[in-house]
């Protein structure tokens, strides 16, 4: 839905920003047509990748590296005794 409500708003002039930040399955680029690309680092960031002029989409997919990769920092997270972190 945020794809296709993205597309239809960005083909229309509108600017957009999609922030896909879903470390179980990112895939928001790939549907975007932008899965592969990579982010660029800049003095005030990293700058977004454009579908079109009028569509920016940041991704953790494009910190991650390959497509497994949100996979396994997923397993990471779950399995992570958080409340040995705490200092309680």
């Amino acid at each position: 839905m945020c794809c296709q409500l993205a597309h239809t708003l960005s083909s229309r002039g509108y600017g957009v920003g999609v922030l896909d930040v879903d470390i179980c399955g990112p895939s928001v680029a790939r549907m975007l047509g932008v899965g592969g690309r990579t982010v660029h680092k800049s003095g005030s960031g990293w700058m977004p990748v454009y579908a079109n002029p009028n569509l920016s989409v940041m991704s953790i997919s494009f910190l991650l590296g390959d497509d497994d990769a949100a996979g396994e920092y997923y397993m990471m997270m779950v399995f992570t005794s958080w409340w040995t972190c705490s200092n309680d």
